[in-house]
């Protein structure tokens, strides 16, 4: 039997894409998007688009601010496939 070398293959994400990835996969959990954390991986303006995007759905009662974790409320979880598309940068 033939033995075959593991093949590496690493993914390099574009900026863009590391933010998108972070934004949809903390959103998806209940602590969601650590605001601090993501102010300092992607800069002051990253961080107040995020926060100006939010306002509408924090407004709404679909999104909260608490100990600086952006995140969706209950209600929020019913559309949050809408929501998290908002904020994915294209």
């Amino acid at each position: 039997m033939r033995n075959s070398p593991l093949s590496t293959q690493i993914e390099h994400l574009t900026p863009d894409e590391r933010f998108n990835e972070l934004v949809f996969t903390a959103l998806r959990t209940k602590i969601g998007v650590d605001l601090h954390d993501l102010r300092l991986r992607f800069g002051e303006i990253r961080y107040n688009q995020l926060l100006h995007q939010a306002q509408k759905y924090i407004n709404a009662g679909n999104m909260q601010i608490i100990n600086n974790r952006l995140s969706l409320t209950h209600s929020g979880i019913y559309i949050s496939d809408s929501i998290i598309s908002d904020f994915m940068i294209v």
